[in-house]
């Protein structure tokens, strides 16, 4: 306490299931991001602050096609904290063992430990390259090549991946969701087959039957589609997946399919009149946006909505980024009698998204509208590979 340094020995913990366990567990965690200073330099972003007069018609910013030369406020970024898990970004391997040594130092400082491999344990703790350019990362995916191993004190070491999953979502060097769209549609597809009784049952009307795959299933397939970058590609699958699904609860044949011609949105009329996939995931993006705008103003995902790296932009198309995938839910929602430029400006749209209740009737509009939409230009019914 103050100058004077005193042990306090404890011999048991609290019982499990203590409501004192979490609180304490925050405790040490707290003070020990509060006491956390990395010697690696972060990561410099930029962007516009909202105007201090209130003035959301003169905001500046966009979420496309933003000028990387543009002066705005500089901020940085090299750590994300959720309770215990965590990641931090590093601009060089050097840099990476370095942290990674400092890490381990100030967790044993409260007691904690930090997961190294050893010559016969796999670390929990895992690295992540990022190539400098798309082609290269897939090469190095396809080849499953990967750098050696980060060697630390002690015959430890960290080793490297070309999977990462965080929260729920698997992240890849390639920074794309295809890998993604793959394991948010097995897991889907593992629900719809624990429900099976439940969905072969006559008896449970339709309706329920929909709700209950949009709660199941449906919310497993979408799991942090907020963040997405979609590709034509990726949106199919998911679309088929979704078809599928709609067939296999209303017990539709692919024969039938084809000997009717039944198209999609038939398939859907009949359940309840269910939206299509496109129509969930730009109501869950929206509403994403919608909390990120009306956030503090020192939040990390307000600061990121328009931020940029304030560098020359290299040669070539860009990659796609959610940022996409937030104006094309921007131009869904927004109602046709206010103007939406193609790069979707701040000022355009985010006075709306500030009236909470005002940016929820546009979304449920949308979304209702999409339940009575005429597909007429939709492809036929996806191909037997998708149904169950």
């Amino acid at each position: 306490m103050g100058s004077k340094a005193t042990e306090i020995e404890y011999t048991t913990g609290v019982h499990q299931g203590d409501n004192m366990s979490p609180v304490l567990f925050l405790y040490v965690m707290h003070a020990f991001l509060e006491t956390l200073h990395l010697q690696s330099q972060p990561i410099n972003f930029t962007f516009f602050p909202e105007n201090k007069n209130g003035n959301l018609k003169s905001q500046k910013g966009r979420l496309l096609s933003q000028n990387s030369k543009a002066k705005g406020t500089p901020f940085s970024f090299n750590s994300c904290f959720y309770i215990d898990d965590s990641f931090f970004l590093f601009q060089s391997k050097q840099q990476l063992h370095q942290a990674v040594i400092e890490l381990d130092k100030h967790f044993a400082r409260f007691g904690l430990i930090m997961h190294l491999g050893n010559p016969s344990t796999k670390s929990k703790s895992e690295a992540m390259f990022f190539p400098a350019s798309l082609k290269q990362a897939k090469e190095d995916l396809s080849n499953n090549t990967l750098p050696e191993n980060l060697l630390l004190p002690n015959n430890k070491h960290i080793h490297f991946t070309n999977k990462f999953k965080y929260l729920g979502s698997t992240i890849t060097p390639l920074l794309n969701e295809d890998i993604e769209i793959e394991t948010r549609i097995s897991k889907a597809k593992s629900l719809m087959g624990a429900a099976k009784s439940f969905f072969d049952n006559k008896d449970v009307d339709k309706r329920i039957k929909s709700q209950v795959y949009v709660s199941g299933p449906l919310n497993a397939l979408l799991w942090g589609c907020e963040s997405w970058n979609l590709s034509k590609d990726n949106l199919r699958k998911l679309s088929a997946f979704h078809h599928g699904a709609i067939r296999r609860i209303l017990g539709i044949k692919w024969n039938q399919v084809r000997e009717k011609h039944i198209k999609n949105r038939e398939v859907r009329g009949m359940l309840a009149n269910i939206p299509n996939i496109d129509a969930f995931i730009h109501r869950r993006t929206a509403t994403y946006i919608g909390k990120i705008v009306r956030a503090n103003e020192t939040t990390y995902p307000k600061k990121f909505l328009a931020a940029w790296i304030n560098n020359s932009k290299k040669p070539g198309a860009p990659q796609l980024t959610c940022n996409n995938n937030f104006a094309n839910a921007l131009r869904k929602i927004v109602p046709n009698n206010i103007l939406l430029s193609e790069q979707a400006p701040l000022y355009q749209w985010t006075s709306l998204a500030k009236e909470e209740s005002t940016w929820t009737h546009y979304i449920n509009e949308y979304f209702e509208s999409c339940r009575n939409a005429n597909y007429e230009d939709e492809e036929s019914p996806s191909s037997a590979s998708d149904i169950f």
